[in-house]
């Protein structure tokens, strides 16, 4: 059962991940939506399920800036090999930054912004336990390119 106030609607995303208990984790954004000529901020928060207690109350590890008619935020959510959850997230608002933060003993690291002027993220932990993300930066009006 996904607790009320996980809330996802509209333009907000969310990315899954299971610890090596089997138990899910979930980053997504949450906030108004921006009216023409607006900028709003939007919460990224947190929640995971604690076996057959239940979930998680939703904690906010970090914002972003969405404007109108940009209100699109991607995240991103994986383990490492040492047990370390790591989040990524990126706005469409302003500035286009992508922004690192993991989890470790039950504690958020302070947010590392990676890259500005980039407009999405993915991510994904390679053999070694490194962390890997990518993102699109635009060339020009016919392609894209990946950094």
């Amino acid at each position: 059962m996904v607790p009320a106030a996980f809330d996802i609607r509209g333009w907000r995303m969310a990315a899954l991940a299971f610890d090596s208990a089997g138990e899910p984790h979930v980053v997504y954004t949450s906030g108004p939506e921006a009216a023409p000529d607006e900028t709003v901020t939007a919460d990224i928060m947190y929640v995971h399920r604690l076996g057959s207690t239940g979930w998680t109350e939703p904690e906010k590890i970090g914002e972003l800036e969405v404007e109108y008619g940009q209100d699109e935020s991607l995240v991103e959510l994986d383990f490492d090999n040492q047990g370390r959850l790591h989040a990524a997230y990126s706005g469409y608002g302003a500035g286009y930054t992508i922004t690192h933060l993991f989890r470790q003993d039950g504690v958020w690291s302070s947010p590392t912004e990676v890259v500005t002027g980039a407009s999405a993220v993915d991510m994904a932990v390679d053999p070694d336990g490194r962390v890997r993300r990518m993102w699109p930066g635009v060339t020009n009006s016919n392609g894209i390119t990946w950094s």
